[in-house]
Formats: C-alpha cells, structure tokens, sequence
C-alpha cells in the first residue's frame, strides 16, 4: 500500500507538471484476517463502528500530488464481524442547510443507527440524509423560480461492512 501510494502521488506530480492537491483515501482489505490497511491522505476522516463504539479513524496524512518524496505508512484496522466504516466526500461533510453544515456529527449518527443492512445500504441512507439536510425549506427564497441557485458539491459515499 505504500508503495502504490507513493507511485500514485508521483504519477499526480509528474503528469500536472507540479505539485496538485489530491486528498486520497487507499485502503486494501485482508478478508481472511478482517483487517484493513488504509493511507488516508487528506481525505474526509472515515468513521467507524464496532462493539467498543462509534470513533473517527485517525492517521490522515499529507495529501497526494504536493511532494515527490513522501512516504506513506499505512494505518491498520481490525474489522470484528458486523464492523462497519463509512467514508464519505467533503460535498456530504459540507452540505449545508442555511449556516449548518451535515458534518461529521452526522454521518457519525447515521452509523450508529444503523445496526444491520449492506454496505449498499449504509451509504444509501447516508447519501439520501444529507440529500434531505440540503434541501432548502419550502418557504424559502431559493425555492423560488427566480432566486440564486447555490453550486453543490458531489454527495458520494463507499462502505465497507464485515458480515459475520
């Protein structure tokens, strides 16, 4: 894994002519043993649920594609039967309802009411909460036909479920 990060955030440098911001999320996960290897590189954090709870997975490192000589040291995760992680992009952490923001609050909170379903599902339900956080209230002025349309961000979620 460090190895094809380190090839990645090369290959990120060398074809943009320089340094070019690329926050990465790498994982590889050994079903036998239930254990990811993961590199988030100035990514969103993933969350992640288990019998001792619901925490932010830490280790974030430097984005790709800003220097030619990092190296990256993978971060190790044991999946029991029936954990779960979530990673979601900046556009669900950042949708917003007024002044308020989905934040990692939430899909924190999407994780822990949700004991049961696929990976399939839980980003589903992620996705379709911070869809309906966005959507303005109906009396409001955005609603209108010729009020100010804000530019979003993409909503995209991956999950990864170990089944027992």
């Amino acid at each position: 894994l460090s190895t094809l990060a380190h090839e990645i955030n090369k290959a990120i440098y060398d074809v943009s002519g320089g340094s070019r911001l690329s926050p990465t999320f790498l994982g590889c996960f050994n079903l036998p043993l239930g254990v990811l290897a993961y590199i988030n590189a100035g990514g969103p954090p993933a969350i992640f649920r288990d019998s001792d709870g619901t925490r932010v997975l830490g280790h974030v490192t430097m984005p790709l594609g800003l220097f030619t000589h990092l190296t990256f040291e993978p971060a190790i995760q044991a999946f029991e039967p029936d954990a779960r992680m979530l990673l979601v992009t900046k556009g669900v952490l950042e949708a917003q309802r007024g002044r308020e923001q989905f934040g990692v609050e939430r899909v924190t909170a999407v994780l822990e009411n949700i004991s049961a379903g696929s990976a399939s599902d839980l980003c589903d339900i992620a996705l379709e909460d911070a869809n309906e956080f966005r959507k303005p209230p109906w009396y409001s002025k955005e609603r209108l036909p010729f009020g100010k349309r804000q530019q979003v961000e993409d909503l995209t979620a991956v999950a990864l479920v170990r089944s027992k």
